[in-house]
């Protein structure tokens, strides 16, 4: 199986597989199997991947539905994005992953696009990781990349009311409701703005 192929997956606001920049459609399972393996930053046992997506089925039950979402992970020309190296289960090492990428994002990066091509680029970074999941190791994840995109919005606001962009600050406080719903962060952020 080739799996050269680049990649990029997209995580926050929900699902998106590209491949050489164009979209890839993959059923649920498969989209669960790859999610998860990006979420866990490292190759996993086919056993704990089983049961992590399938807690309700016995091991036996679950390591089928792991092949199959296996299976259906492949594409037309046979590359995958999820690498297999014996009892491990990993992303392809050159997948380009969103939340990933997150961590080395700085407030002097989003404010060098924003300048460059506006707001609605940088609007993505502030989306809910996989909106619409609720399995338990979506809401942990979900809960951990929340609190870096919190920190950037943070960092952000304050260069963006440094520049006198109140206006550009006042909407960054309000995309960050979804991810803090006790709103401290965007109540920090108003009261900056003179």
């Amino acid at each position: 199986m080739r799996t050269g192929r680049p990649f990029e997956l997209r995580l926050l606001g929900g699902f998106e597989l590209l491949a050489n920049g164009e979209p890839v459609a993959l059923p649920e399972s498969a989209q669960r199997l790859v999610a998860f393996l990006a979420l866990c930053h490292r190759p996993m046992t086919r056993l704990r991947v089983a049961g992590n997506l399938w807690p309700d089925k016995n091991d036996q039950r679950a390591t089928a539905n792991l092949r199959s979402a296996l299976w259906r992970a492949r594409l037309g020309d046979g590359s995958c994005v999820v690498q297999v190296n014996g009892p491990m289960l990993g992303l392809c090492p050159s997948t380009v992953l969103d939340v990933a990428q997150l961590s080395a994002v700085t407030a002097d990066d989003v404010l060098a696009d924003l300048e460059s091509s506006g707001p609605a680029d940088y609007a993505r970074l502030f989306d809910e990781t996989l909106a619409d999941w609720y399995d338990d190791w979506v809401i942990v994840e979900r809960g951990r990349i929340a609190q870096l995109q919190l920190r950037i919005a943070v960092a952000l606001a304050r260069d963006l009311i440094a520049r006198g962009d109140h206006f550009a600050a006042l909407d960054l406080a309000f995309r960050t409701v979804a991810l803090d719903p006790l709103g401290e962060v965007k109540d920090r952020i108003l009261g900056w703005i003179p």
